[in-house]
């Protein structure tokens, strides 16, 4: 049992150990980049009391649009669906699925030529 508790132990403190040992690998790469920035820049004191960084810049992931193409194959397959629960009034499911199916290939086509047509504009 002591063993066990010995081999845990140990295995702990080399787990604490690497990442101090990570923690002062970063502080060094820190520290070369601002020796680097400090003579790339010799006019800028960063070691000054006096200096301050700008402010970082925030970034803004692009917003994805969504293609016409996909929109109508979505907008397609709802209502073909509910379109094919409703006029297979014996088995619900199957017009359900039957419908969406074809109003997803219909909205998807649809929405093909409107892009075709945005594009030739």
């Amino acid at each position: 049992m002591t063993g066990l508790c010995l081999a845990l132990f140990s295995c702990n403190m080399k787990t604490e150990d690497q990442a101090e040992l990570e923690k002062l690998r970063a502080l060094d790469s820190l520290r070369n980049e601002m020796n680097q920035s400090a003579s790339a820049n010799p006019d800028v004191d960063f070691y000054s009391p006096d200096y301050e960084p700008s402010e970082p810049v925030a970034y803004k992931p692009e917003e994805k649009k969504m293609s016409a193409a996909t929109k109508g194959a979505l907008i397609g397959a709802g209502a073909g669906a509910a379109s094919g629960a409703v006029i297979d009034g014996k088995k619900p499911v199957r017009g359900a699925v039957l419908g969406g199916v074809l109003g997803a290939g219909a909205g998807a086509a649809t929405g093909a030529i409107i892009e075709k047509k945005k594009r030739e504009q």
